[in-house]
């Protein structure tokens, strides 16, 4: 891919090709910008509301735009006109910090006794509103 590609013509281009599922998008690094936005240093000072956003994201061209809309407060507009390369690799590096910060939240899970297991403790799912308030409430 050439580095002067804008992004709308790499999806059109992506949507043909048959090796992208070898991405491997969790292992990109992060672009100092994306267009003219400056990403963030890190995810730490993502609200819970943006993480909410971000866990319901399915793949395809719609997660590029979202991660980008949700992070950066880009529209389709200004994503389509950034150069390819800066939206996957920070798509990428937002795939794969989000899946590090689930697994230190899935770390830090009280894991359930013998006796919660026996009583069916595992079919029980609040989803996001029982997450939050485990940790408030914790």
């Amino acid at each position: 891919m050439d580095i002067k590609t804008n992004f709308k013509t790499w999806l059109v281009l992506a949507n043909h090709s048959a090796n992208l599922d070898e991405l491997k998008l969790e292992t990109m690094t992060r672009p100092l910008k994306v267009g003219k936005v400056s990403t963030p240093d890190n995810l730490n000072s993502m609200t819970l509301g943006q993480m909410i956003e971000l866990s319901e994201l399915q793949n395809g061209s719609e997660m590029f735009y979202k991660v980008c809309s949700v992070l950066l407060g880009m529209s389709v507009k200004e994503v389509n006109k950034a150069a390819a390369v800066e939206v996957v690799r920070f798509v990428g590096w937002v795939a794969g910090s989000v899946k590090r910060i689930n697994n230190l939240f899935d770390s830090v899970k009280n894991k359930p006794s013998k006796e919660e297991l026996q009583a069916g403790i595992n079919r029980l799912n609040y989803g996001i509103f029982g997450l939050i308030d485990w940790y408030g409430c914790d």
